[in-house]
């Protein structure tokens, strides 16, 4: 692999690292900490972000996560390719 291509890999996946957390910790907050409706009345904000705040930003980092990991598909395309056609073509051998 190229060092410019390996540089990107690693960039790519430590951003898909953040935006993860990010959207894994804003999701347990909206969940257990300020859960909407259902008749359980929550605090009204939580670290001095409200809950529309909190969904803005679990919105946003869910989204940069799935653009992060399109991207990610497409950098290890050649891999997954690879990968598929090895899975596949040991099936066809073992059913002959």
């Amino acid at each position: 692999m190229r060092e410019g291509k390996l540089l990107v890999c690693y960039l790519n996946f430590m951003a898909l690292l953040v935006t993860w957390v990010i959207s894994l910790v804003t999701g347990v907050v909206l969940w257990i900490v300020l859960p909407s409706g259902g008749g359980r009345a929550g605090p009204a904000a939580f670290s001095g972000f409200r809950r529309s705040e909190w969904v803005s930003i679990h919105l946003a980092s869910s989204l940069a996560f799935s653009v992060l990991a399109c991207v990610h598909l497409v950098l290890n395309w050649g891999w997954v390719a690879s990968v598929t056609k090895y899975i596949t073509s040991r099936g066809r051998k073992r059913s002959k």
